[in-house]
């Protein structure tokens, strides 16, 4: 194995960032399962003979995941869920939050009860995964074999409770099914050092367990082939595992006369496996010359009679009809970033949007649109980002206000009367002048403040309420209110004598 090649593996206590600790099982202080408390107690140095003594008993249960999982136990899958690709060069595998969780009901001794089975849609024969009853989990109609775990063993809540179930030919699970000794050796935990990682809601310096399926994906095949993994609980299927022997002699294949078993599922996901010339790893380390090993080039002959056009598409460069802005059609280069090429990144300047970043080969009247897809693609991407899209968003309200605040204080001088008395708004008030002058430059500092200094707040200035209108309020009362006037008042004058006297004062009925 090269040097790039060697897993950072941790052989201290503190794990550096990047390495990994193997973990041969990570067994809980006490698994899944009902437990008894006992006690006893003596009392010595008391005069009873013989000595008093005491004893009692608890029961209690310790739980734990049996027939789901809890949503956030699956921290990543290989190959990933509903891809396509050559999966060819790494085993299945399954990576769980809970870091205890294949040895919390083990089979027997400390043998993991979770298995991770691979199988095509032909050897699934098109049977659905089934959302049903634990009850109908143990209990399948006939010709059907469920986990052989007791009645007794589940409680009246669990099997009422829905878990997920698929029914498989018991000769496919012989055939698939790891042995009872090669359970154990599919599971291991992990110790990891996340920093200098995206974390990606992984907890730093977090243990995992890891579930291995034991089957490859063919390295070489000619066409596309579904696969469905399944993470299958274990319990009660020990004597249908392959290879199992009761005695511990002679193994054997203890499958019954069923013919197909209900397994309890409690992840799944599906993949396609595609034909390829190799994995990307290996692709990467054996780029050769500009073109590389024929990746990510356009489709073409060897001779397509032009020396430029020939060089753009060895070098990873596909010709793509694209609309301009002014709506006419046109034919561009493209060359996407994963393409072996030389680039030059002085040579990029600043943009401040994509059409910037748009080249054009005045020899050849053709556009090249590489840099301008990338900037928006990197524009969409960093968008995407709640956080950085956030901070952006900030960054440029604050800049536009700025620049606001600046228009509009210079648009307030500029409409500000050429006059002499205007120059006490912005002259600065004396320390030593009389209160009343005081009070009357606190009243220009307001104005100035108000007036030329508009990026702060502006104070709230007091509503003063003209004498002339302060009788509006009670007048409009008096016109909206019914006339009620004492029997020998005139029908113009008001009952009430402070509205009379509003009136007098303000110029009205006396």
């Amino acid at each position: 194995m090269s040097q790039d090649q060697d897993i950072p593996v941790a052989t201290g206590t503190d794990l550096q960032p990047g390495q990994i600790e193997f973990i041969e099982s990570c067994e809980p202080p006490l698994v899944a399962g009902t437990y008894q408390l006992s006690w006893t107690q003596q009392v010595l140095n008391v005069t009873a003979d013989p000595a008093p003594s005491y004893s009692g008993t608890q029961a209690f249960q310790v739980s734990g995941p049996r027939f789901t999982l809890p949503a956030d136990s699956v921290q990543s899958v290989y190959p990933p869920a509903s891809q396509k690709g050559n999966f060819a060069d790494v085993m299945p595998h399954i990576v769980l939050n809970r870091s205890t969780l294949p040895w919390e009901r083990p089979l027997q001794g400390n043998t993991p009860w979770l298995a991770l089975l691979l199988l095509t849609d032909e050897e699934l024969q098109g049977a659905p995964i089934l959302s049903i009853p634990v009850s109908e989990l143990l209990a399948p109609p006939s010709g059907t074999t469920g986990p052989a775990i007791p009645a007794s063993a589940v409680t009246p809540q669990e099997a009422q409770s829905l878990c997920n179930a698929i029914d498989v030919s018991a000769a496919v699970f012989t055939g698939l099914a790891p042995t009872l000794q090669e359970v154990a050796l599919l599971c291991h935990a992990r110790r990891v050092n996340t920093d200098n990682k995206e974390e990606l809601g992984i907890q730093a310096n977090g243990t995992f367990s890891v579930v291995i399926g034991n089957r490859l994906v063919p390295a070489h095949v000619t066409s596309d082939t579904a696969y469905t993994a399944l993470l299958v609980s274990l319990e009660g299927w020990t004597a249908q595992l392959p290879g199992y022997a009761s005695d511990g002699t002679t193994p054997t294949s203890n499958t019954g006369t069923s013919a197909r078993l209900r397994l309890c599922v409690l992840a799944s996901w599906g993949f396609r496996a595609s034909a390829g010339v190799g994995s990307f790893s290996g692709l990467m380390r054996n780029l050769s010359q500009p073109g590389g090993i024929g990746m990510l080039q356009y489709s073409h002959g060897t001779d397509v009679g032009n020396a430029v056009a020939q060089t753009a598409l060895d070098i990873g460069f596909v010709p793509l009809v694209n609309n301009t802005r002014f709506g006419e059609q046109t034919s561009s280069w493209y060359r996407g970033p994963l393409s072996a090429a030389p680039t030059n990144p002085s040579a990029v300047p600043a943009a401040s949007f994509s059409d910037t970043l748009t080249r054009y080969d005045p020899a050849t009247g053709l556009l090249d649109q590489s840099y301008a897809v990338a900037w928006q693609i990197g524009r969409l991407l960093g968008l995407a980002d709640a956080a950085f899209a956030r901070s952006i968003f900030d960054w440029r309200r604050t800049v536009m206000q700025g620049q606001l605040a600046l228009q509009s204080q210079s648009a307030r001088r500029a409409t500000l009367p050429d006059d002499p008395a205007m120059a006490r708004l912005t002259a600065t008030r004396p320390a030593d002048v009389s209160p009343a002058l005081q009070a009357q430059a606190t009243v220009f500092d307001v104005a100035r403040h108000y007036l030329l200094t508009p990026d702060k707040t502006a104070p709230t200035l007091p509503k003063v309420t003209p004498h002339a209108r302060r009788g509006d309020a009670l007048r409009s009362q008096q016109l909206k209110a019914p006339a009620v006037r004492p029997g020998n008042a005139p029908a113009n004058a008001s009952s009430d004598p402070l509205l009379r006297l509003i009136d007098h004062v303000l110029g009205g009925q006396s």
